[in-house]
C-alpha cells in the first residue's frame, strides 16, 4: 500500500509541475490605442485596406505595450493593415493569414 501511495504522489507532483498557468493577452499599441488579439483568419475572410505600419518593438509577453508600434505578441517587422470599413486592425502572419486585433475601449 505504501508503494502505491508513493507512486501516486510522484505522478501527482510531476503532473502538477507540467501544468502551466501562463496565459497572456496579445496586444498591439498603435496611434495611442491598445488593440487586443482576436482570431486568425484567411485573407479571403477580410477586406485588407492600406498599410498602417509595422511592429518596431516586441516586448515580453507578460508586459503591456506602451510605445507606438510595439507588441507583446507580434514579431518586429510584422506588417499591420486597416480592415476596410472597420475599426479593427489586421497583422499579416504570412501571405494568406492575418491575426485580427480589436481596439480596446477605455
Amino acid at each position: 500500500m505504501k508503494k502505491w501511495i508513493s507512486i501516486f504522489l510522484v505522478f501527482f507532483i510531476l503532473f502538477q509541475g507540467c501544468q502551466s498557468n501562463d496565459s497572456y493577452v496579445g496586444l498591439v499599441y498603435i496611434h495611442g490605442n491598445e488593440y487586443i488579439a482576436q482570431e486568425e483568419v484567411d485573407k479571403s475572410d477580410i477586406k485588407v485596406g492600406k498599410k498602417v505600419g509595422k511592429i518596431h518593438t516586441k516586448i515580453n509577453e507578460e508586459e503591456v505595450p506602451e510605445h507606438e508600434y510595439s507588441s507583446n505578441m507580434l514579431d518586429k517587422g510584422t506588417k499591420l493593415f486597416e480592415i476596410q470599413h472597420e475599426s479593427r486592425v489586421a497583422a499579416q502572419i504570412n501571405e494568406n493569414r492575418y491575426r485580427i486585433f480589436e481596439k480596446r475601449e477605455s
